[in-house]
């Protein structure tokens, strides 16, 4: 070859990967997007949260007086288009993130937060960042911990923390949304925060959830991927968790999608030992 000599194995890799069956399979697979929602928060929310308030281009929470919360409301767009950015932050939602409560003077408050490993996913944590902001507006806080290596997406917000809860849920309840079930940008997200992609192209995801990884195998299936029914595996700590092994054949239709990629520099940066920290603006 142009690089010289190679092994036999190397070349029984690349015949495995451009054989027929693999290349009938890259081109059978569907990568289904659903149409893009429009959604008015204020109609959404105003039942499960009677507190919303709104003009013509926002939304906000009033206390429980009918006054405005000047001291520490966010104010949010009214009208959000549910698109293929967002539907990405819904699968690394159902990844990563949390919706927790917190009792503050004036309302009880929910926090949503999503986590991100603050050496290898920064440009991630920046990109959902986007997102949010974009979709939102400029609600977005950091709360990241040095200590603890991490970049997290924070927004003290009710009318978030319902927006995410109606689509997909939270904590043990999490699921890929009802309308959006065979989007695979979620599925995209999802595997971005919990999959992980081998040295031999495949990928390979864990979750707790029974739920969220039938929801996650359904939605590969429909988009043409053949893929083997996950497990059930007790780990090292006695918890079970739900495994699926996506081979080499189904993942060169899903890797060049996620920002997630197997890489020697990568993997070699965990190992290192250094100090240094990334900077998050």
């Amino acid at each position: 070859t142009n690089r010289g000599w190679v092994s036999a194995e190397e070349i029984k890799d690349v015949a495995k990967y451009q054989s027929p069956k693999n290349y009938k399979l890259r081109n059978s697979f569907k990568k289904i997007e659903e149409e893009d929602v429009l959604v008015d928060l204020f109609e959404l929310l105003h039942p499960i949260c009677d507190r919303l308030a709104a003009d013509n281009k926002h939304v906000w929470l009033n206390r429980t007086d009918g006054k405005r919360l000047y001291d520490n409301a966010i104010i949010v767009n009214r009208y959000i288009r549910i698109d293929s950015e967002l539907k990405y932050l819904f699968g690394r939602y159902l990844g990563d993130g949390s919706i927790t409560n917190n009792k503050t003077l004036n309302q009880e408050n929910y926090i949503f937060q999503i986590v991100f490993n603050g050496e290898t996913e920064i440009e991630d944590y920046i990109k959902c960042k986007n997102i949010i902001n974009s979709h939102f507006g400029n609600i977005c806080t950091d709360n990241s911990n040095k200590e603890q290596n991490t970049a997290v997406i924070k927004v003290n917000s009710s009318i978030i923390g319902e927006f995410f809860n109606f689509y997909c849920g939270k904590k043990e309840n999490k699921h890929f949304p009802d309308q959006f079930k065979t989007d695979i940008n979620i599925a995209i997200g999802l595997l971005d925060s919990d999959g992980s992609v081998s040295k031999t192209g495949g990928i390979r995801i864990c979750l707790k959830l029974d739920t969220l990884m039938k929801d996650l195998y359904n939605c590969l299936i429909n988009n043409n991927l053949s893929i083997p029914k996950y497990t059930n595996e007790i780990n090292n700590k006695n918890y079970k968790i739900n495994k699926l092994e996506i081979s080499k054949g189904a993942s060169i239709n899903l890797i060049p999608l996620m920002s997630k990629k197997y890489s020697d520099d990568r993997m070699l940066k965990k190992k290192k030992k250094t100090k240094q920290y990334y900077e998050i603006t």
